[in-house]
């Protein structure tokens, strides 16, 4: 198992491609807010205007907006929080030598620096960059 493996809190055996696939798979069954307002909208669009829909059912469907839409900030500050704290100790690597199994090959370095770009975070060693995921070792 990959070090970031460890350092993200992930079960040992479950890499984080399957992770990320069963991820993305949820998000495909879950309502979206977009789809959410075009059904809204088309269901005031609709209805019978002799018969128009309840009070309550109106407003308990504006909650569930409400709801999705602070779930979907929550969800956002929560990853943006885990990116940090990944980075954060991923600065412990500093000044350490670490060896990564990356798809350009084996790479071994001192880590000089390290960033976040893109949502992923790079260490930077004397003999190139690495990502933190590829991280297999490290040595005092």
């Amino acid at each position: 198992m990959h070090l970031y493996g460890y350092v993200a809190g992930t079960a040992a055996g479950v890499g984080t491609d399957s992770a990320e696939r069963a991820m993305q798979s949820r998000q495909e069954q879950v309502l979206g807010r977009d789809a959410f307002l075009k059904l809204l909208v088309a269901q005031l669009k609709c209805q019978d205007p002799l018969n128009p829909v309840d009070n309550q059912q109106f407003i308990a469907q504006l909650a569930q907006l409400q709801s999705l839409e602070e779930l979907r900030y929550l969800g956002e500050a929560v990853s943006l929080m885990s990116n940090m704290m990944l980075a954060g100790q991923a600065g412990g690597l500093l000044g350490r030598t670490v060896r990564a199994v990356t798809p350009r090959g084996e790479v071994c370095g001192k880590v000089e620096s390290v960033r976040l770009e893109g949502g992923r975070i790079l260490l930077a060693t004397d003999s190139g960059e690495v990502e933190l995921q590829d991280v297999v070792e490290m040595y005092a």
